[in-house]
């Protein structure tokens, strides 16, 4: 769980992030998931882009799910994951 101060650390930090994933009509694939989870990896801190708002809180708490990663927060149809390497942290957050 992420302290209200970590959460604003790592909105400043997703600022001026694009989406490195757009969720469209066809809604949440398996594809879309084993990119996401290669981006966290990759960057550890990602902003991913949700078309269809109806559905919008099923498929973040989907992607949670099945990639293990912390919401950093929404702002809009876009939201903000943030998921540590365990061996080799690349971003030091700040502690509570």
């Amino acid at each position: 769980m992420l302290s209200s101060k970590q959460r604003k650390f790592l909105k400043s930090k997703a600022h001026h992030l694009k989406p490195v994933a757009w969720i469209g009509d066809n809604g949440l694939t398996e594809k879309t998931i084993s990119e996401i989870k290669c981006q966290l990896e990759i960057h550890e801190l990602i902003k991913i882009k949700c078309s269809n708002s109806a559905i919008k809180k099923i498929i973040q708490e989907t992607i949670y799910i099945q990639t293990d990663a912390l919401s950093v927060g929404n702002i809009g149809n876009i939201f903000i994951l943030y998921k540590p390497d365990p061996k080799n942290p690349r971003m030091i957050i700040p502690q509570n």
